[in-house]
């Protein structure tokens, strides 16, 4: 059993000092000859098993005064080979006491680390990762990881990229403009993703696919193209549309409402809007209720000729209402055809004036007035003869 030995701490000097000096100076005499009979030294060298039973338990080093660096303490254990190898623990440069407080029992399992609090307190615990987390085979993570920069860090570099990202049911990919202020979000729900806040711009790039873009119940509102090219008929309205682009056929097409401007056709060469018909310049229909307007040339008077003011093309009447010289009717311009009609209405200004006419008018059973009246309206009314080209006169009314 190793022999064990009380060290007088130095509040304990003092009072035996105080006390009884002569008998604290025997008292220290006894025990430093005890301690040289019970602890042989050889060369310096400890050779017995040591107990100290102290307070401040063992003190290395030394606390020297006036501004000179301490004597650090240390200890030194030898290696149990057979060299001159050793072990060295060497107190730092402290800021401040530091108290250390070992682990009351052998770590759980092999591998187990030292971990300590901001007390001194420590524990085993299992190893973690280094700085570089290159001792890393899988990591369990139960909270959040932060950057300690806002738009700072990186996951991975343009040589060294991440492999796979597995993200939960319901998680939500955000891009911001600043802290705390979203703006674009990928949010996963079952079997979609919503991109919200912003557009999706691929610019000259293509978007490849097989399945559907929008349903039946969420359509896409608009789409601008410049070419669209199918391999199967499209589907308006959930109608195919037959044969081919270049002919397409529909049952029937709703304009801007899908009750009140349904356009369709009712059997070959006709078409109807809401079950009335459409008429059309080929086919045969008869109007019932319908005004057709007269296309009408109007003006005050013309020097000497109608010069090509006077055309078919747009005048079924040609007004002249107050004539201030001879006039001369030119042929009508246009491409009349058989049995159309045209009425001429002139008027001078208060003075009779003369009238002639162009090679295409022919008078039939009634003379082609050869001048006004005197401030009063004359009508004169054409029938086209396709056959002989001639506008010929069928009528005329003179204001009595």
């Amino acid at each position: 059993m190793a022999t064990r030995y009380k060290i007088l701490s130095e509040r304990e000097l003092k009072t035996d000092l105080t006390d009884n000096s002569d008998s604290f100076i025997a008292s220290q005499k006894a025990v430093k000859t005890a301690v040289d009979a019970k602890l042989p030294l050889a060369g310096g060298t400890l050779t017995g098993a040591l107990s100290i039973e102290h307070a401040d338990g063992l003190v290395l080093g030394k606390d020297v005064a006036g501004g000179t660096p301490n004597v650090a303490g240390k200890i030194k254990m030898f290696s149990s080979g057979d060299d001159a190898l050793y072990n060295t623990f060497t107190s730092g440069d402290n800021t401040a006491n530091a108290t250390y407080t070992l682990p009351v029992a052998m770590p759980a399992v092999s591998g187990y680390l030292l971990s300590c609090t901001d007390a001194g307190v420590m524990s085993w615990a299992a190893a973690g990762a280094n700085t570089a987390l290159s001792n890393l085979a899988s990591v369990a993570i139960n909270t959040t990881l932060v950057s300690d920069t806002d738009n700072t860090d990186a996951l991975g570099t343009a040589a060294i990229s991440w492999s796979d990202l597995f993200l939960g049911s319901g998680s939500v990919i955000t891009w911001s403009t600043a802290p705390s202020t979203a703006d674009i979000t990928l949010t996963h729900s079952e079997n979609t993703l919503t991109l919200a806040g912003g557009n999706l711009a691929l610019g000259a790039n293509n978007l490849t696919m097989t399945g559907s873009i929008a349903a039946t119940g969420n359509r896409v509102t608009k789409g601008w193209f410049t070419d669209i090219e199918s391999t199967n008929m499209p589907t308006v309205g959930g109608t195919a549309i037959l044969t081919s682009l270049t002919a397409p056929q529909f049952t029937t097409i709703e304009l801007g409402h899908a009750s009140d401007t349904t356009l369709s056709r009712p059997d070959a060469g006709r078409m109807q809007i809401e079950g009335k018909e459409v008429a059309v310049l080929d086919n045969t229909l008869t109007f019932t209720n319908k005004r057709i307007n007269t296309r009408v040339v109007s003006t005050t008077s013309y020097t000497t000729d109608t010069g090509t003011s006077l055309t078919v093309a747009d005048c079924d009447e040609f007004v002249i209402t107050a004539q201030a010289g001879a006039l001369k009717f030119n042929n009508p311009g246009g491409t009349p055809t058989e049995g159309q009609k045209l009425i001429i209405r002139i008027k001078d200004n208060g003075t009779a004036r003369a009238l002639t006419y162009d090679t295409q008018f022919r008078a039939m059973g009634t003379a082609l007035p050869s001048t006004t009246v005197i401030s009063k309206t004359l009508y004169l009314g054409f029938i086209f003869n396709n056959t002989d080209t001639k506008w010929d006169l069928v009528a005329t009314a003179q204001e009595a």
